[in-house]
Parts: structure tokens; C-alpha cells; sequence
């Protein structure tokens, strides 16, 4: 920070300041991590189950940290393969920040990120195990989970107007097909702009919606809570995703692809129409200034969509129920 006559006071990371005698300097080596260059590096090992494939591992860890607003965009972060152990697969990961004076505040988020798309993908962060009965429970608290989250979507879907339009047998796939997948504070579910496979449903917490107009901050438009959905559109039609969806805290959807409407309606598409019907109807039913000229729009609206999800799960548009 500054040099005196006798001693030379200095500011740590953690921002205590030190006096240390002159004498004491000169005698050893001090290190000035803001200089020759401000950025600071950090290296983090994590532990991933070696059932998990080194591409899949690599790619959901590297997605993750390039998602956090701390680490710098170049150089670019590195995750590598470090070795392996009885408890998995280590990974080194490698990223820059601005300097050391957040590093910690970085690494504090860059592993709630990994933790969160982990979760997400359904990845173990593998721990130690010392007694048979935790080994022989696991299975049976997963299997609850899994039965607790088909129930949950099973909830939700079934509110979801156009889902209510499926047959018996389409309704099965969408539940069966769900997944759960849990969010943490700022976190991206959707971006807009960005093409989109997945529709989301909130099952816990909170999102926000922000709408990025050219030259100006994004703005937020919406808070959802449970039950509400988005991401409808983009499935169905393959349209851009209209905005970015984020998490206000700790969160959870339940979220289906493209896969799973492009099975029923391979088997049924005739249900496309029905579709386009019921969406079109909720998207006109926002604007109540066209309640008058609802009737002829509908048709047209109804139409778009249905051609549009014709093209994207590749059959003749019908017009039979």
C-alpha cells in the first residue's frame, strides 16, 4: 500500500492491513497479486461419478462455470480430466476473474453453479460411505423421489389447458417423459433469443421474466409462481425463445421436450389441430382489445401454429379432429 522509513504497510484479500518491518521485507519474498496483471486464476477439483462419461461430465461442469458473471469470458475457462480415485472421476477446473479481490466471492459462485447443474443433469458429487445401511437406503429415498416428482408433474401438467386437449395416452407420455430439475438464485432457464426444446412448468419458487430491448438494461416484466408455464412456443413451433426466464432463488420445474410431443403426435396428428386450437385461444385471450375480431383471428392464428408445428415434427397439416 505504502512505504515508510521503517516499516511497509500492506492490504490483503481480505482487505486487513498489515505493518510489517522493513527489515523483515528485505529478507524475503512478497508477492503483489494485483500485478504485472489484474486478472487472478483459480484452480477447483471436483469429484464426479465414474459411472458418468468424461465428454458429459466435462460438458455440464463447463457450461455451468461459463454461466457465472464473475468469470471472465477470456481466456477462456478449461475443465480437464485430473485422475481418478475410489471416490470418481476428479476434474480440474481453470477460470479467470477480474482479480483476486473476488476470488472467493467468484469461487463461492462459481461451485453454487456446478452444484445446481449437477442436480440438474442428474449427477452425482460422489461422498464417502461407511455403513451398508447408507448404501442399502439410497435406493430406496431415489425411488421415492422419483415417485414424489412423477406425482408432482402429473399435478401440473394435468392444469396445463393444451395438455388437457391430449388424448389418455398422450397425457402418460408428457408424465412419464418429465423431468425435475432444481435452479439456484440468478440462474438462466431460457434466454431470449435462443432456440428452445424444453417447456418449463415452476414446481417450487419463484422466476422472473426479463425482456432485453437493444441499448438498454433488461427489464423485468413478470414474477411467476407455481404452476405457471413457459417455454410452450418455442416447442411447439420453434419459434425463439421471447424471453429470459431466471431464478429468484431456489427453484424447481418440471420440464419436457420436444421428444416427448413429437412421440404422441407421430402416433396422433390429428391432435395437432387440437393444439393449435387451444393455443391460440390463450394467446388471443391476452388481448382483450381483439375480443371483437376474435372468431376470424383465431382461424388464422390457429393456423399458423398448427403449420408450424407440422414443420417441426414433419407431417402434413390436418384439419380433423
Amino acid at each position: 500500500l505504502d512505504v515508510g522509513w521503517r516499516s511497509t504497510r500492506l492490504i490483503t484479500v481480505d482487505e486487513d492491513e498489515l505493518l510489517v518491518p522493513n527489515s523483515l521485507i528485505s529478507r524475503e519474498v512478497v508477492i503483489n497479486h494485483m500485478r504485472p496483471q489484474l486478472t487472478d486464476v483459480i484452480e477447483l477439483m471436483i469429484t464426479v461419478d465414474l459411472d458418468v462419461t468424461p465428454a458429459r461430465a466435462k460438458a455440464v461442469l463447463l457450461e455451468a462455470v461459463k454461466s457465472c458473471p464473475l468469470v471472465q469470458r477470456s481466456p477462456q475457462p478449461v475443465v480437464q480430466m485430473a485422475s481418478f480415485t475410489a471416490d470418481g472421476v476428479h476434474y480440474r477446473i481453470k477460470l479467470h476473474t477480474e482479480s483476486v479481490l473476488v476470488e472467493r466471492k467468484a469461487l463461492d459462485q462459481v461451485q453454487e453453479a456446478i452444484w445446481y447443474a449437477l442436480r440438474r443433469a442428474a449427477i452425482d458429487i460422489p461422498y464417502p460411505q461407511t455403513t451398508v445401511s447408507v448404501r442399502e437406503r439410497a435406493p430406496e429415498a431415489e425411488d421415492r423421489r422419483r415417485r414424489e416428482h412423477r406425482a408432482e408433474a402429473e399435478d401440473l401438467l394435468g392444469r396445463i389447458d393444451f395438455v388437457q386437449a391430449l388424448s389418455a395416452p398422450g397425457r402418460k407420455v408428457l408424465i412419464e417423459r418429465a423431468r425435475f430439475l432444481e435452479y439456484g438464485p440468478g440462474q438462466a432457464i431460457v434466454r431470449q433469443g435462443e432456440q428452445g426444446d424444453t417447456l418449463y412448468l415452476v414446481a417450487r419458487g419463484e422466476v422472473g421474466v426479463l425482456i432485453h430491448a437493444e441499448g438498454a438494461a433488461d427489464k423485468e416484466v413478470a414474477r411467476l409462481g407455481r404452476g405457471a408455464l413457459f417455454g410452450e412456443m418455442s416447442v411447439l413451433t420453434g419459434d425463439p425463445r421471447t424471453a429470459t426466464v431466471v431464478s429468484l432463488g431456489d427453484s424447481a420445474m418440471v420440464a419436457v421436450d420436444r421428444d416427448a410431443f413429437d412421440r404422441i403426435l407421430s402416433a396422433e396428428p390429428a391432435l395437432a389441430q387440437r393444439l393449435a386450437d387451444v393455443i391460440a385461444r390463450r394467446r388471443l385471450a391476452l388481448d382483450q382489445a381483439r375480443a371483437e375480431q376474435q372468431a376470424p383471428a383465431l382461424e388464422k392464428e390457429s393456423s399458423s401454429i398448427l403449420s408450424r408445428i407440422s414443420g417441426i415434427f414433419g407431417f402434413g397439416a390436418r384439419t380433423g379432429t
